[in-house]
Protein backbone atom coordinates (compact mmCIF):
# COMPACT_ATOMS: atom_id res chain seq x y z
CA UNK A 1 0.00 0.00 0.00
CA UNK A 2 2.95 2.51 0.85
CA UNK A 3 3.83 1.69 -2.87
CA UNK A 4 0.69 2.71 -4.31
CA UNK A 5 0.28 5.79 -1.99
CA UNK A 6 4.03 6.76 -1.79
CA UNK A 7 3.29 10.33 -3.42
CA UNK A 8 0.83 11.72 -1.19
CA UNK A 9 1.96 12.20 2.44
CA UNK A 10 -1.32 11.64 3.99
CA UNK A 11 -2.29 8.33 2.12
CA UNK A 12 1.20 7.12 2.73
CA UNK A 13 1.21 7.71 6.05
CA UNK A 14 -2.48 5.97 6.50
CA UNK A 15 -0.84 2.99 4.41
CA UNK A 16 2.24 2.89 6.91
CA UNK A 17 -0.12 2.90 9.72
CA UNK A 18 -2.48 0.24 8.46
CA UNK A 19 0.82 -2.17 7.53
CA UNK A 20 2.08 -1.82 10.80
CA UNK A 21 -1.68 -2.80 12.50
CA UNK A 22 -1.89 -6.14 10.18
CA UNK A 23 2.14 -6.54 11.32
CA UNK A 24 1.16 -6.30 14.64
CA UNK A 25 -1.92 -8.44 14.68
CA UNK A 26 -0.13 -11.16 12.78
CA UNK A 27 2.72 -11.60 15.38
CA UNK A 28 -0.49 -11.55 17.90
CA UNK A 29 -2.04 -14.37 15.98
CA UNK A 30 -2.77 -17.46 18.32
CA UNK A 31 -2.11 -20.60 16.43
CA UNK A 32 -4.52 -23.27 17.99
CA UNK A 33 -3.72 -26.99 17.48
CA UNK A 34 -6.14 -28.65 15.15
CA UNK A 35 -7.64 -31.68 16.36
CA UNK A 36 -8.82 -34.25 14.16
CA UNK A 37 -12.70 -35.13 14.91
CA UNK A 38 -14.95 -38.59 14.85
CA UNK A 39 -17.64 -39.40 14.51
CA UNK A 40 -19.30 -42.49 16.04
CA UNK A 41 -22.41 -44.04 13.70
CA UNK A 42 -24.17 -47.40 15.53
CA UNK A 43 -26.25 -48.77 13.18
CA UNK A 44 -28.25 -52.04 14.22
CA UNK A 45 -26.74 -55.43 13.25
CA UNK A 46 -28.23 -56.71 10.07
CA UNK A 47 -30.71 -60.02 10.55
CA UNK A 48 -29.43 -63.20 8.33
CA UNK A 49 -31.42 -62.94 5.09
CA UNK A 50 -31.99 -65.57 2.00
CA UNK A 51 -30.31 -65.85 -1.08
CA UNK A 52 -33.24 -63.45 -3.05
CA UNK A 53 -32.70 -60.16 -2.04
CA UNK A 54 -34.87 -58.21 -4.34
CA UNK A 55 -37.12 -59.63 -7.35
CA UNK A 56 -38.65 -56.95 -10.05
CA UNK A 57 -41.37 -57.56 -12.52
CA UNK A 58 -42.22 -55.43 -15.61
CA UNK A 59 -42.09 -51.86 -13.05
CA UNK A 60 -43.15 -49.26 -14.92
CA UNK A 61 -43.41 -45.24 -14.31
CA UNK A 62 -45.02 -42.15 -15.72
CA UNK A 63 -46.16 -39.18 -14.27
CA UNK A 64 -49.25 -38.24 -17.17
CA UNK A 65 -46.52 -38.23 -20.04
CA UNK A 66 -44.23 -40.44 -22.23
CA UNK A 67 -43.22 -43.19 -19.70
CA UNK A 68 -39.98 -42.57 -17.63
CA UNK A 69 -39.29 -46.11 -17.43
CA UNK A 70 -40.57 -49.37 -18.42
CA UNK A 71 -40.20 -53.15 -18.44
CA UNK A 72 -37.81 -52.45 -15.22
CA UNK A 73 -37.06 -56.43 -14.28
CA UNK A 74 -34.13 -58.08 -12.36
CA UNK A 75 -33.27 -60.66 -9.19
CA UNK A 76 -31.22 -59.44 -6.74
CA UNK A 77 -29.29 -61.93 -4.76
CA UNK A 78 -27.40 -62.18 -1.20
CA UNK A 79 -24.10 -60.50 -1.89
CA UNK A 80 -24.71 -58.14 -5.32
CA UNK A 81 -24.73 -54.93 -5.83
CA UNK A 82 -27.45 -52.77 -7.66
CA UNK A 83 -25.89 -50.01 -10.02
CA UNK A 84 -28.88 -47.64 -11.20
CA UNK A 85 -26.71 -45.75 -14.00
CA UNK A 86 -28.79 -43.29 -16.57
CA UNK A 87 -28.94 -39.86 -18.01
CA UNK A 88 -31.10 -36.63 -15.74
CA UNK A 89 -34.94 -37.87 -15.72
CA UNK A 90 -34.01 -41.03 -16.75
CA UNK A 91 -35.74 -42.61 -13.84
CA UNK A 92 -32.98 -43.17 -11.51
CA UNK A 93 -34.58 -41.85 -8.45
CA UNK A 94 -38.17 -42.98 -9.19
CA UNK A 95 -36.92 -46.42 -9.39
CA UNK A 96 -35.46 -46.00 -6.45
CA UNK A 97 -38.26 -44.54 -4.63
CA UNK A 98 -40.44 -47.39 -5.59
CA UNK A 99 -38.22 -49.68 -3.88
CA UNK A 100 -38.50 -47.78 -0.57
CA UNK A 101 -42.09 -47.53 -1.05
CA UNK A 102 -42.41 -43.84 -1.38
CA UNK A 103 -43.97 -43.87 -4.88
CA UNK A 104 -45.95 -46.01 -6.46
CA UNK A 105 -45.37 -47.85 -9.92
CA UNK A 106 -48.19 -47.55 -12.10
CA UNK A 107 -47.31 -51.50 -13.62
CA UNK A 108 -45.36 -54.21 -12.54
CA UNK A 109 -44.49 -55.41 -8.56
CA UNK A 110 -41.60 -56.34 -6.87
CA UNK A 111 -41.05 -58.09 -3.37
CA UNK A 112 -38.09 -58.15 -0.86
CA UNK A 113 -36.77 -61.81 -0.10
CA UNK A 114 -37.18 -62.98 3.88
CA UNK A 115 -36.08 -60.56 6.65
CA UNK A 116 -35.13 -57.98 4.26
CA UNK A 117 -35.09 -54.57 5.80
CA UNK A 118 -34.57 -51.85 2.90
CA UNK A 119 -32.99 -49.27 3.21
CA UNK A 120 -33.17 -45.80 1.18
CA UNK A 121 -30.55 -42.76 1.22
CA UNK A 122 -32.34 -39.59 -0.41
CA UNK A 123 -31.03 -36.91 -2.34
CA UNK A 124 -33.28 -34.79 -0.35
CA UNK A 125 -34.13 -35.52 2.88
CA UNK A 126 -37.83 -35.09 2.92
CA UNK A 127 -38.25 -37.03 6.77
CA UNK A 128 -36.55 -33.46 8.31
CA UNK A 129 -39.35 -30.70 9.00
CA UNK A 130 -36.85 -27.26 8.08
CA UNK A 131 -38.88 -25.06 11.21
CA UNK A 132 -37.77 -28.24 13.73
CA UNK A 133 -34.56 -28.55 15.81
CA UNK A 134 -32.39 -31.09 15.46
CA UNK A 135 -32.91 -31.82 18.97
CA UNK A 136 -36.58 -32.26 18.35
CA UNK A 137 -36.28 -34.78 15.55
CA UNK A 138 -33.85 -36.96 17.47
CA UNK A 139 -36.16 -36.65 20.62
CA UNK A 140 -38.55 -38.26 18.43
CA UNK A 141 -36.41 -41.86 18.22
CA UNK A 142 -34.41 -41.60 21.08
CA UNK A 143 -35.82 -43.47 24.28
CA UNK A 144 -38.54 -42.14 26.40
CA UNK A 145 -36.16 -42.48 29.90
CA UNK A 146 -33.42 -40.05 27.84
CA UNK A 147 -33.57 -36.11 28.87
CA UNK A 148 -31.92 -33.34 26.66
CA UNK A 149 -28.67 -33.49 27.49
CA UNK A 150 -28.27 -37.47 26.95
CA UNK A 151 -30.44 -37.18 23.62
CA UNK A 152 -28.00 -34.52 22.08
CA UNK A 153 -24.56 -36.47 24.03
CA UNK A 154 -26.03 -39.79 21.58
CA UNK A 155 -26.12 -37.85 18.34
CA UNK A 156 -22.89 -34.95 18.96
CA UNK A 157 -25.61 -31.96 17.69
CA UNK A 158 -27.15 -29.62 19.33
CA UNK A 159 -30.20 -27.20 19.24
CA UNK A 160 -29.73 -25.56 15.77
CA UNK A 161 -32.88 -25.82 13.24
CA UNK A 162 -32.33 -28.56 10.41
CA UNK A 163 -32.15 -25.39 7.96
CA UNK A 164 -29.04 -24.78 9.70
CA UNK A 165 -26.93 -27.36 10.09
CA UNK A 166 -24.48 -28.74 7.29
CA UNK A 167 -25.62 -30.78 4.12
CA UNK A 168 -23.85 -33.60 5.71
CA UNK A 169 -25.39 -32.94 9.30
CA UNK A 170 -28.75 -33.61 7.63
CA UNK A 171 -27.80 -36.49 6.05
CA UNK A 172 -26.07 -38.49 9.03
CA UNK A 173 -29.87 -37.72 10.65
CA UNK A 174 -32.01 -38.43 7.87
CA UNK A 175 -30.17 -41.69 7.00
CA UNK A 176 -30.32 -42.45 11.17
CA UNK A 177 -33.84 -41.85 11.24
CA UNK A 178 -34.25 -44.07 8.50
CA UNK A 179 -31.99 -46.86 9.23
CA UNK A 180 -32.85 -46.71 13.63
CA UNK A 181 -35.41 -46.39 15.76
CA UNK A 182 -32.80 -45.50 18.48
CA UNK A 183 -29.60 -43.38 18.03
CA UNK A 184 -28.49 -44.60 21.13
Amino acid sequence: MVDRFGAKASKAAMARSIEKRIDRLDAERVHAPRTKRTLSVKFPEAPNCGETVLVANGLRKTYGGPDVFHDVSFDLGRGERLLVLGLNGAGKTSLLRILAGESKAEDGDFSFGYQVQPGYYAQEHDNLVAERSLIDHMRDMAPARLGLTETAACWGHSGFLATKCSKNRRRFLAEKRRSSPSPC
